[in-house]
């Protein structure tokens, strides 16, 4: 654009031009003066756009996914940072051409924050997003009788990462019979007042903030037989 202006003006704002975010502009002011004429020119850039539309695409036990839509504008590359509370644990430069990132090795059931940056030159504009990953499924789950007609004893591994209690289910014919909470710092629980030599199911899910792990299931079989039958499935 090229614009005479009053010759007292000490300053000019290009407001009804639809300018580019991110984009470098130069501009120089021309003073005349008769046939004779100075020039001084400055250049300014125009701060970037955040990216549109960012999201947690994907989670598991320890990783995270994020996806994302690319802004309007002029943009040189990415900067993304990956937050535990006030630690940060994890920061990538990205090309601009990216629009998407993953994380591994996290804790299972934690909360993260991720703040993705678009720079321009020394300009940037920030968007986050918060991602849970799932809490960790137990293992090692185990049913045993120890010798008694009317009771089975659960036991299985404590988990890593956040926790605040365990599910146990106790299931006999499809029907769930038990439902039982079960404080993080303990592996066990022992259900009574069973029937005899009745097949049994538990199953076992680990929760945190009302988000559950995948189930661990084992059966087992109360009464007086010589031989238990334990079978363990992951779901």
């Amino acid at each position: 654009m090229n614009q005479t202006i009053d010759r007292n003006l000490v300053e000019f704002s290009f407001t009804k031009w639809a300018l580019i975010p991110g984009r470098l502009y130069g501009a120089a002011v021309v003073v005349e003066s008769g046939y004779l004429s100075s020039t001084s020119d400055c250049n300014g850039r125009l701060a970037p756009r955040s990216v549109q539309r960012l999201n947690i695409r994907h989670s598991t036990e320890t990783s995270l996914s994020a996806a994302w839509n690319r802004p309007f504008g002029e943009w040189d590359n990415y900067t993304v940072l990956l937050k535990d509370g006030d630690t940060t644990v994890d920061t990538r430069t990205l090309a601009k051409d990216v629009q998407e990132c993953s994380f591994n090795n996290l804790t299972p059931g934690r909360t993260y924050t991720l703040m993705l940056s678009t720079n321009s030159g020394d300009l940037s504009r920030s968007a986050q997003i918060t991602g849970r990953t799932i809490p960790a499924q137990v293992t090692q789950l185990r049913v045993s009788n120890q010798g008694s007609t009317d009771a089975l004893q659960v036991l299985w591994d404590a988990v890593s990462g956040e926790v605040d209690l365990y599910r146990v289910l106790l299931i006999h014919d499809s029907v769930v019979m038990k439902n039982e909470s079960v404080p993080p710092n303990v592996t066990s629980y022992h259900f009574q007042g069973l029937r005899s030599g009745a097949l049994y199911r538990t199953v076992v899910t680990t929760e945190h903030r009302g988000h559950l792990s995948r189930q661990m299931v084992a059966d087992g079989r109360t009464g007086n037989t010589a031989k238990q039958n334990t079978r363990c499935m992951l779901l």
